[in-house]
């Protein structure tokens, strides 16, 4: 707990996390409302794939986790698509942000430890 703390006190880390999270709803809401293939998605998008591939593999957890519930409860093909459909990405915003939180805390750390050894040896 006293780690998620540390990370969450972190302007860096918040500041990562909150960019990266308004950059994947911005690409999310400019998709086609169909699938396509890779070629025809924008630039964006697939730098933030690429960029979020970690946190990706990550939320697919969960994902699965709640695909076998909802088979194990009869629901093959649920009622609602739309919760279906976007409770995954939803696992995956959550995920990708996080992971950004977590880099921005590394970075501040880093710049911190690197800005004490300059004024330690000037003293």
């Amino acid at each position: 707990m006293l780690f998620l703390q540390k990370v969450f006190t972190s302007r860096l880390a918040l500041a990562l996390g909150f960019v990266n999270l308004v950059l994947c709803i911005y690409a999310l809401i400019n998709r086609p409302p169909v699938d396509v293939d890779i070629a025809y998605e924008s630039w964006l998008f697939i730098i933030l794939i690429i960029l979020n591939l970690p946190s990706l593999f990550f939320s697919l957890i969960p994902s699965f986790l709640f695909a076998y519930i909802l088979i194990s409860l009869g629901y093959e093909n649920p009622p609602n698509k739309f919760v279906h459909n976007w409770l995954p990405i939803l696992f995956f915003l959550i995920c990708a942000s996080f992971q950004w939180v977590i880099i921005g805390y590394g970075i501040e750390k880093f710049l911190r430890r690197k800005e004490s050894i300059k004024v330690s040896r000037l003293s």
